[in-house]
């Protein structure tokens, strides 16, 4: 974990919709969680285990309390506690796709698009405009993300849990077209992540990488 991650701010005026998740966490039976997310549950902690975006989380059941493995004192940003928690209950007993598909593609995905174009993919296409590209591969290295790119341009799958990859791919642009950015979803996403949670993945993609970047360069003298 890295302290860009961490965050202790009271829940506030997501208050709600921690009550809510939490409502419907405690609504489904441990084994049926267990067999629709994939994440492994310890009994004599009563926590279930999920890896998401390259760190380790543990979530009390059925309290519903997020925080890094092992690590009861250090909690995630408050966006990223509240989809973590969300999906254990929105997620579904099937299987991926192996079909990517971009967000609006999603079902419902154009009602947030927009959105995501202008405060996600755009300011993403224009960092990767001006980075330094063996930085920004190292971030994506140290952030766990496998990097599937070929030739110069960079392509990097990682997972928001066991059933929700994304596929983060940026564009070299030239004399004539600017650098451009893409975040691509298995075609299942819509089943097993609400169309919002998959939003506000979004952000957290483009927060960690960015973050990530100033934290390299910040830290190690780049």
């Amino acid at each position: 974990m890295f302290d860009y991650m961490l965050s202790n701010e009271e829940e506030g005026g997501y208050a709600p919709a921690f009550a809510l998740s939490r409502h419907k966490l405690r609504a489904l039976a441990i084994e049926e969680i267990v067999k629709r997310s994939l994440c492994s549950f310890d009994e004599a902690r009563c926590t279930l285990s999920i890896k998401s975006m390259g760190q380790e989380f543990e979530v009390t059941y059925p309290h519903g309390e997020v925080y890094f493995k092992d690590n009861p004192e250090f909690k995630p940003k408050l966006d990223w506690r509240l989809l973590i928690l969300n999906h254990f209950s929105f997620v579904k007993d099937i299987p991926l796709s192996n079909k990517w598909i971009s967000y609006r593609e999603l079902p419902d995905g154009n009602v947030f698009f927009l959105n995501i174009k202008n405060k996600v993919l755009d300011p993403l296409s224009k960092f990767y405009d001006s980075c330094d590209k063996e930085i920004l591969r190292e971030v994506l290295k140290e952030l766990q993300f496998t990097d599937v790119s070929t030739g110069s341009n960079i392509s990097a799958v990682q997972w928001f849990a066991p059933k929700v990859p994304i596929l983060l791919k940026f564009w070299e642009g030239d004399e004539e077209i600017h650098s451009s950015c893409q975040i691509l979803f298995d075609k299942s996403t819509g089943d097993n992540m609400h169309i919002e949670d998959s939003s506000g993945l979004c952000y957290i993609v483009r927060y960690i990488i960015m973050e990530h970047y100033n934290y390299l360069t910040k830290n190690k003298g780049r």
